[in-house]
């Protein structure tokens, strides 16, 4: 297939030798038009810049172990307290009241004496306070033994604060003679027993006993 520029020549040709005058216009657009469609090329694709790879993780390095002293750290000295000392015991509490006619007996034990009381009574007599002087006395010779002192009371045992607050009661009381008598405050312990049940003895009683306790529960014989 011949193009159409080529044909309009050929015609122009033909035309020539018979005189007749043909005028061949060319317009360049209309050529243009005539002309085959160039290939379009296809649109490069855009490649958006890549970020550059990440550089390795440096690797973790082992923390030493810690450096453990051959010795501990010797203790630290503290100073004495700028301050006076009291060298004295505080006042001693008041004697108790003796009650003539208060109940109570005194039976011997083991390192001590035992005295009993009244039913819900913490009044001494002549006779049990007596017993603690004597207390007193083997108490002031050997300066190096503690002095306890065991209270008892009875009680039922749904109500136990009542019988431990009379056994307190004899024990502060027995304690208050031994404190007038020159006994130190630090060497007198009072332990209340109570509600005391048991058969070892009377439950209205108090033993008061020179010496260290096997067992502050368990009684002297």
């Amino acid at each position: 297939m011949r193009h159409p520029i080529s044909r309009l020549i050929l015609l122009a040709a033909m035309l020539a030798p018979t005189g007749l005058a043909a005028q061949v216009s060319v317009n360049p657009g209309a050529l243009d038009q005539l002309a085959p469609a160039r290939p379009v090329r296809p649109a490069r694709p855009v490649v958006s810049p890549t970020a550059a790879p990440a550089p390795p993780a440096a690797p973790a390095v082992a923390a030493e172990p810690p450096v453990v002293p051959a010795a501990p750290p010797n203790p630290p000295l503290l100073p004495p307290p700028n301050y006076a000392v009291p060298m004295r015991d505080d006042p001693p509490p008041p004697p108790p009241v003796v009650v003539d006619k208060a109940i109570g007996v005194v039976h011997p034990i083991d390192r001590g004496m035992r005295i009993t009381f009244g039913p819900g009574s913490a009044d001494l007599n002549h006779a049990t306070e007596g017993a603690l002087h004597a207390v007193a006395q083997a108490a002031l010779s050997a300066t190096n033994q503690p002095v306890n002192l065991l209270a008892y009371a009875p009680g039922p045992p749904e109500d136990p604060s009542t019988p431990r607050r009379l056994a307190l009661a004899r024990g502060l009381a027995a304690r208050a003679v031994l404190i007038n008598l020159g006994v130190a405050s630090t060497r007198i312990y009072v332990r209340t027993n109570a509600p005391s049940l048991g058969p070892d003895g009377p439950a209205d009683r108090l033993d008061a006993i020179l010496g260290p306790l096997s067992s502050p529960e368990a009684p002297p014989k």
